[in-house]
């Protein structure tokens, strides 16, 4: 935040924002923010989670996202974050309408976690067979499918009109157990509970036994590696 000296009376954009947790993390450093997502049940998520924390300055948005950035105004927001969803943009063309919108001196924060040598655990190569045999081989991308990007995030910003920095995070432990990784399952857009329609029960018991066969106590550790790559205005 500092890096852009946001202020309460700055308006956030937050895209892709999912069930919220970005956003809400944002709450308390700007006047407005807004969350924008094509899925309706993600929204729904926020919503909730912001009305029960009594958080009241975040308006949620069902839209595609690329749309709705046609529809702003000139210098619209201080700040645009990013997490995930970037993956499934064009993403070239979204920071070139992007641009315009943003104040001068704010920017993007794009949080970028993607690992491509990462040695997976046991338990994530068990996770990832299963939720292939229930969801299909391909990962779903609202109507179509989606396959990563060849050029990097930061290449792609490096040639944007955006200045970029990368900011490098300490890697720490996270713990799952089934639930909470169940619920961050389902909070992807290729995770989506509505794809397993009247399966959704028996995925659910193939991850309970898979997982518990390689670690009994329920405890699941991923070590976690983001960088944030700031694109200054």
């Amino acid at each position: 935040m500092d890096r852009f000296h946001l202020s309460s009376q700055d308006r956030v954009l937050d895209v892709g924002c999912g069930p919220g947790q970005l956003a809400i993390r944002l709450a308390d450093w700007s006047k407005h923010i807004v969350g924008v997502d094509v899925d309706k049940g993600m929204l729904q998520e926020a919503s909730k989670m912001a009305n029960l924390l009594k958080i009241s300055n975040i308006e949620w948005k069902l839209a595609d996202v690329e749309k709705f950035i046609n529809l702003q105004h000139h210098e619209s927001f201080k700040l645009v974050t990013i997490g995930k969803s970037f993956h499934w943009l064009n993403r070239s063309h979204f920071l070139e309408k992007l641009y315009p919108t943003i104040q001068k001196a704010g920017g993007i924060a794009v949080i970028d976690d993607y690992q491509p040598d990462n040695v997976l655990e046991d338990w994530q190569i068990a996770f990832s067979k299963v939720a292939k045999k229930w969801y299909g081989e391909e990962r779903r991308a609202g109507s179509g499918t989606y396959s990563h990007p060849t050029l990097s995030h930061e290449e792609v910003i490096e040639k944007s009109p955006f200045s970029i920095e990368k900011v490098e995070c300490e890697p720490y432990e996270h713990y799952w157990t089934i639930e909470t990784l169940l619920g961050h399952h389902y909070s992807t857009s290729y995770g989506l509970k509505s794809y397993l329609g009247s399966n959704v029960d028996d995925f659910e018991a193939e991850v309970k036994r898979e997982l518990l066969s390689i670690h009994s106590e329920g405890k699941f550790k991923e070590e976690i590696r983001v960088k944030v790559l700031l694109g200054y205005k």
